[in-house]
């Protein structure tokens, strides 16, 4: 026993010099049932559905197409993204932004939309299939669609394809978790079949 009390008083010497573990460790759980880790992620994409789905990076191209349901209105841009440490029902707060190169953001289309994810393994979750609508303002330089439904605004700011636009997307779940993404894209326009 006498040798039993100084490895005793000697392993207590040596254990206060360790750190204690965190009781914090950062994580939350979520009304979703998810254990939520670290800060929230979010990155924007490009896509119609999962096959086509891209990520999207600062000065990287994108198409802008012309056509809606009924084929007869709109230019837009496909959009998408991915996110992780969220839960799967989401408000989705996307904005299209065009800078002439003064780095003076005019901001045009917006939508506010509330959504279910496609989730994947862990939090990590996609939605696709979203339609960046260009206002009339900004409408590209297409001889090919003489189509005048915006009148006299339209191209009245200048043509998209020669802005970058400016593609910014902000998430928020029912837990108040939140999380942004901006790229700053290159538009071009018009793939046309001959």
């Amino acid at each position: 026993m006498n040798r039993l009390v100084p490895l005793l008083a000697l392993c207590l010497v040596a254990c206060a010099d360790q750190p204690a573990e965190p009781e914090d460790d950062g994580c939350v759980e979520s009304s979703c049932g998810d254990l939520h880790c670290g800060p929230p992620a979010v990155r924007l994409a490009t896509g119609a559905r999962e096959e086509t789905f891209e990520f999207l990076h600062d000065g990287d191209a994108i198409a802008v197409e012309f056509g809606g349901q009924t084929e007869l209105c709109c230019y837009h841009v496909m959009l998408a993204l991915e996110t992780e440490g969220f839960c799967p029902i989401v408000w989705l707060e996307w904005q299209l932004g065009f800078d002439d190169g003064s780095g003076e953001v005019e901001w045009g289309w917006e939508s506010l939309r509330h959504v279910q994810m496609v989730r994947y393994e862990g939090s990590r979750q996609r939605f696709w299939l979203v339609k960046g609508m260009v206002p009339c303002e900004w409408w590209p330089d297409d001889p090919h669609n003489p189509n005048r439904l915006c009148g006299e605004k339209m191209s009245s700011h200048g043509h998209i394809e020669d802005v970058d636009l400016v593609v910014r997307v902000g998430v928020k779940d029912h837990d108040g978790r939140v999380g942004s993404d901006t790229v700053w894209l290159d538009p071009w326009c018009c793939d046309h079949p001959d």
